[in-house]
């Protein structure tokens, strides 16, 4: 519904909300592997009869996700008119992504 709605904006808009949308999959993968992850591992701890180690465990796990997302972010607001010109030659796509993200 959400890209429907951007749609009847406009072009540009559609356009602007691809590309972030895009970029932000990246991110989504991050977290979404550390969460299935963690899923398992936790359910292995419970089934192995070790429900006091679940909470180091989400500790290690949320701290390793902290260590790889960080840079990620640092690298994408550093880096932004690169990993946006992936998708676009257009200057003002760019700039305009910037601004929205």
């Amino acid at each position: 519904m959400f890209f429907i709605a951007i749609e009847h904006l406009g072009k540009i808009e559609l356009a602007i909300s691809n590309i972030i949308r895009s970029v932000s999959a990246l991110f989504f993968v991050v977290v979404n592997s550390f969460a299935l992850t963690a899923g398992s591992l936790v359910s292995n701890l419970i089934g192995a009869e070790e429900a006091k180690e679940i909470f180091p465990l989400c500790r290690k796990i949320l701290n390793l996700g902290y260590v790889i997302g960080l840079p990620l972010v640092e690298i994408t607001l550093w880096g932004h008119q690169c990993i946006i010109g992936f998708y676009t030659d257009s200057e003002q796509l760019v700039q305009l992504a910037f601004h929205l993200w």
